[in-house]
């Protein structure tokens, strides 16, 4: 998971393995709770948390009425992330069909050959499921899910054959779009804040040739912003 909170503006990060946003023990009322990453949500009103073990929590900001939001396996190859408003929560993982192959899947990365998103209800059952194909096998992780501001899509990072995608999922259609640029892994997704533009790090395949990027959501229009030493 990574992140970053602005008040203003807006970043991508490049970062190798994950970017631990906060390290500390969090206070509830009825027990301590060790927070290895924490972002607001909900304009302040919540505190996201994940507690480095296998659950995502949620709390108000003065800590109290703290919850399990969702599982959060530190061994799977998926994230999760609670929307801006705190009303759902995005999970990814990798899988595979038919159902005798996303055992394999379960146990094996280079089994995987499906992407997962699933949107729930916090703490709840859920709201709808999108799953797609990569193509062949060999998808090791993803990443995210990174909410638009408006919570109308969810950009997520597919890493399929150590060549990084980053795939924007429309909520409402369904409709993907996927960042292609030929011999160049696309990291670490962060939105404008009117959710109009994608900023991303993208680097040759040998991790050279480094720059800050920018494209629209659709992945159209991409351009260099700078080149990154």
């Amino acid at each position: 998971m990574s992140g970053v909170v602005r008040r203003r503006g807006w970043v991508a990060i490049a970062a190798v393995g994950f970017f631990v946003v906060a390290a500390a023990t969090v206070s509830a009322s009825t027990a301590q709770l060790t927070a290895e990453s924490a972002y607001w949500r909900a304009g302040g009103r919540l505190i996201e948390v994940w507690d480095g073990k296998s659950h995502l929590w949620a709390m108000n900001a003065d800590g109290t009425r703290r919850r399990p939001i969702a599982d959060y396996d530190v061994n799977a190859r998926g994230g999760a992330s609670l929307s801006p408003s705190g009303r759902m929560v995005g999970v990814t993982d990798t899988t595979s069909s038919p159902r005798s192959r996303a055992l394999e899947c379960a146990r094996e990365v280079g089994d995987c050959d499906e992407v997962l998103l699933v949107l729930k209800r916090p703490g709840g059952g859920t709201i709808k499921q999108f799953r797609w194909k990569t193509g062949t096998t060999g998808v090791a992780t993803v990443s995210g899910p990174l909410w638009a501001p408006d919570e109308s899509a969810v950009a997520v990072m597919a890493d399929h054959r150590e060549e990084p995608r980053i795939v924007v999922v429309d909520l409402r259609t369904g409709v993907r779009s996927v960042s292609r640029a030929r011999s160049r892994r696309d990291w670490q997704p962060a939105w404008s804040p009117d959710g109009r533009r994608i900023a991303f790090i993208s680097c040759a395949s040998d991790g050279s040739n480094c720059h800050l990027a920018v494209m629209a959501r659709n992945a159209s229009r991409r351009r260099v912003v700078r080149t990154i030493d």
